[in-house]
Protein backbone atom coordinates (compact mmCIF):
# COMPACT_ATOMS: atom_id res chain seq x y z
CA UNK A 1 0.00 0.00 0.00
CA UNK A 2 1.50 3.35 -0.97
CA UNK A 3 1.66 6.49 1.41
CA UNK A 4 0.50 9.92 0.13
CA UNK A 5 2.05 12.63 1.77
CA UNK A 6 -0.14 15.97 3.04
CA UNK A 7 1.22 18.14 0.52
CA UNK A 8 0.40 15.03 -2.35
CA UNK A 9 -2.97 14.46 -0.87
CA UNK A 10 -3.99 18.19 -0.66
CA UNK A 11 -2.28 19.28 -4.14
CA UNK A 12 -4.40 16.29 -5.60
CA UNK A 13 -0.97 14.90 -6.49
CA UNK A 14 -2.57 11.16 -5.57
CA UNK A 15 -4.47 11.08 -8.80
CA UNK A 16 -3.95 9.43 -11.82
CA UNK A 17 -1.55 11.20 -13.67
CA UNK A 18 -3.79 11.81 -17.32
CA UNK A 19 -2.15 9.59 -20.21
CA UNK A 20 0.73 10.73 -22.46
CA UNK A 21 0.69 12.37 -25.94
CA UNK A 22 2.07 9.46 -27.68
CA UNK A 23 3.70 10.13 -31.11
CA UNK A 24 1.32 9.68 -34.35
CA UNK A 25 0.09 6.54 -35.74
CA UNK A 26 1.10 4.68 -32.44
CA UNK A 27 -1.16 1.51 -31.77
CA UNK A 28 -3.49 2.01 -28.45
CA UNK A 29 -2.04 3.20 -24.84
CA UNK A 30 -1.89 -0.56 -23.57
CA UNK A 31 -0.66 -2.44 -26.54
CA UNK A 32 2.33 0.79 -26.76
CA UNK A 33 3.57 0.92 -23.47
CA UNK A 34 3.22 -3.83 -23.30
CA UNK A 35 5.67 -3.12 -26.25
CA UNK A 36 7.72 -0.43 -26.14
CA UNK A 37 11.39 -1.39 -25.30
CA UNK A 38 12.11 2.59 -24.40
CA UNK A 39 15.05 2.39 -27.24
CA UNK A 40 14.56 6.35 -28.03
CA UNK A 41 15.16 5.53 -31.31
CA UNK A 42 11.82 7.53 -32.16
CA UNK A 43 12.88 10.25 -29.93
CA UNK A 44 16.19 10.46 -32.09
CA UNK A 45 14.73 10.28 -35.36
CA UNK A 46 12.54 13.27 -34.13
CA UNK A 47 13.23 16.07 -36.62
CA UNK A 48 11.68 19.15 -34.71
CA UNK A 49 12.66 17.69 -30.56
CA UNK A 50 8.78 17.46 -30.01
CA UNK A 51 9.59 13.94 -28.90
CA UNK A 52 10.80 13.32 -25.15
CA UNK A 53 11.76 10.46 -22.86
CA UNK A 54 8.39 10.77 -20.65
CA UNK A 55 7.19 8.79 -17.31
CA UNK A 56 8.48 5.79 -17.42
CA UNK A 57 10.67 6.72 -19.93
CA UNK A 58 8.14 6.14 -22.63
CA UNK A 59 8.13 8.35 -25.69
CA UNK A 60 5.69 11.21 -25.46
CA UNK A 61 5.19 14.76 -26.98
CA UNK A 62 5.90 17.78 -25.54
CA UNK A 63 3.96 20.50 -27.47
CA UNK A 64 5.73 23.13 -25.51
CA UNK A 65 8.74 22.36 -26.96
CA UNK A 66 7.41 21.77 -31.20
CA UNK A 67 5.04 21.24 -33.18
CA UNK A 68 4.74 17.31 -34.87
CA UNK A 69 5.21 17.86 -38.80
CA UNK A 70 3.99 14.28 -39.07
CA UNK A 71 7.43 13.72 -40.71
CA UNK A 72 7.23 9.46 -40.37
CA UNK A 73 10.25 9.27 -38.55
CA UNK A 74 9.75 7.98 -35.20
CA UNK A 75 8.07 5.56 -37.05
CA UNK A 76 10.35 4.38 -39.39
CA UNK A 77 13.02 4.23 -36.47
CA UNK A 78 10.76 2.09 -34.59
CA UNK A 79 11.51 -1.64 -35.47
CA UNK A 80 9.10 -3.00 -33.64
CA UNK A 81 5.14 -2.94 -34.57
CA UNK A 82 4.14 0.60 -32.56
CA UNK A 83 3.05 1.90 -35.51
CA UNK A 84 -0.26 1.99 -37.77
CA UNK A 85 1.02 3.69 -40.62
CA UNK A 86 -2.28 2.90 -42.87
CA UNK A 87 -4.73 4.81 -40.62
CA UNK A 88 -5.51 8.31 -42.53
CA UNK A 89 -5.57 10.43 -39.22
CA UNK A 90 -1.99 10.14 -37.39
CA UNK A 91 -4.03 10.47 -34.21
CA UNK A 92 -7.30 12.16 -33.00
CA UNK A 93 -6.70 15.46 -30.94
CA UNK A 94 -6.81 18.86 -31.65
CA UNK A 95 -6.66 22.01 -30.15
CA UNK A 96 -8.82 23.93 -27.27
CA UNK A 97 -8.57 27.84 -26.52
CA UNK A 98 -9.13 27.41 -22.27
CA UNK A 99 -10.73 30.75 -20.80
CA UNK A 100 -7.38 32.39 -19.68
CA UNK A 101 -6.74 33.11 -23.50
CA UNK A 102 -5.75 36.82 -23.54
CA UNK A 103 -8.60 37.71 -25.77
CA UNK A 104 -10.58 36.86 -22.84
CA UNK A 105 -9.12 39.93 -20.53
CA UNK A 106 -9.37 42.24 -23.33
CA UNK A 107 -6.04 41.91 -24.96
CA UNK A 108 -5.33 41.83 -28.69
CA UNK A 109 -3.54 38.37 -29.28
CA UNK A 110 -3.42 36.71 -32.50
CA UNK A 111 -0.22 34.21 -31.58
CA UNK A 112 -1.94 31.14 -32.57
CA UNK A 113 -3.65 32.15 -35.43
CA UNK A 114 0.03 33.04 -36.88
CA UNK A 115 1.20 29.40 -35.80
CA UNK A 116 -0.92 27.61 -37.54
CA UNK A 117 -0.38 26.14 -40.42
CA UNK A 118 -3.68 24.53 -41.47
CA UNK A 119 -5.20 28.01 -40.78
CA UNK A 120 -7.80 26.01 -38.28
CA UNK A 121 -7.37 28.78 -35.82
CA UNK A 122 -9.87 31.72 -37.12
CA UNK A 123 -10.62 34.80 -35.35
CA UNK A 124 -13.89 35.96 -35.16
CA UNK A 125 -15.55 39.21 -34.35
CA UNK A 126 -16.84 40.27 -30.90
CA UNK A 127 -18.94 43.02 -29.33
CA UNK A 128 -16.01 43.92 -26.70
CA UNK A 129 -13.79 45.06 -30.00
CA UNK A 130 -11.46 42.34 -28.98
CA UNK A 131 -11.39 39.58 -31.85
CA UNK A 132 -12.02 36.13 -30.47
CA UNK A 133 -10.43 32.35 -31.61
CA UNK A 134 -12.34 29.77 -32.41
CA UNK A 135 -11.01 26.38 -33.56
CA UNK A 136 -11.75 24.75 -37.28
CA UNK A 137 -12.02 21.46 -35.80
CA UNK A 138 -11.97 19.66 -39.46
CA UNK A 139 -9.16 21.61 -40.04
CA UNK A 140 -7.61 20.98 -37.01
CA UNK A 141 -4.69 18.49 -37.28
CA UNK A 142 -3.60 18.50 -33.54
CA UNK A 143 0.01 19.38 -34.71
CA UNK A 144 0.35 21.50 -31.15
CA UNK A 145 2.24 24.44 -33.22
CA UNK A 146 -0.35 26.69 -31.50
CA UNK A 147 0.67 25.68 -28.22
CA UNK A 148 4.57 26.81 -28.11
CA UNK A 149 3.10 29.95 -29.89
CA UNK A 150 0.66 31.31 -27.26
CA UNK A 151 2.45 33.38 -24.65
CA UNK A 152 0.15 32.54 -21.85
CA UNK A 153 -0.44 28.42 -22.35
CA UNK A 154 -4.29 28.95 -23.17
CA UNK A 155 -4.43 26.43 -25.51
CA UNK A 156 -4.67 22.56 -24.80
CA UNK A 157 -4.19 20.02 -27.44
CA UNK A 158 -7.11 17.41 -26.08
CA UNK A 159 -8.83 13.89 -27.59
CA UNK A 160 -10.99 14.99 -29.92
CA UNK A 161 -14.63 15.25 -29.69
CA UNK A 162 -16.70 12.21 -31.45
CA UNK A 163 -18.49 14.12 -34.75
CA UNK A 164 -21.62 13.84 -33.31
CA UNK A 165 -20.76 15.53 -30.26
CA UNK A 166 -19.06 18.20 -31.86
CA UNK A 167 -22.32 19.22 -34.08
CA UNK A 168 -24.37 19.66 -31.18
CA UNK A 169 -21.71 21.76 -29.19
CA UNK A 170 -21.85 23.81 -32.22
CA UNK A 171 -25.97 23.68 -32.26
CA UNK A 172 -25.27 25.09 -28.45
CA UNK A 173 -27.38 21.84 -27.61
CA UNK A 174 -24.25 20.85 -24.75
Amino acid sequence: MTTLSRRNLLSARWRKPASAQRPPWTIPEPAFIAGCTRCHFCIEQCETGVLIAGDGGFPAIDFHRAECTFCHRCADACELPLFELERTQPWTIQAEIQTNCLTQKGIECRSCQDACEPYAIRFAPHLSGIAKPTVDLDKCTGCGECVRGCPVDAIRITPAARPEMRDAVARNEV
